[in-house]
């Protein structure tokens, strides 16, 4: 995907939240998946 979007000049956001950074935050959330 990452290749794809380079190669047609797409942009990729990474959107962040506080949340990221405490314990069972959304990192964890998705870490357990």
């Amino acid at each position: 995907m990452l290749i794809q979007a380079i190669k047609n000049n797409n942009a990729i956001y990474a959107i962040h939240t506080n949340l990221n950074n405490i314990k069972n935050g959304v990192n964890s959330a998705f870490a357990s998946i």
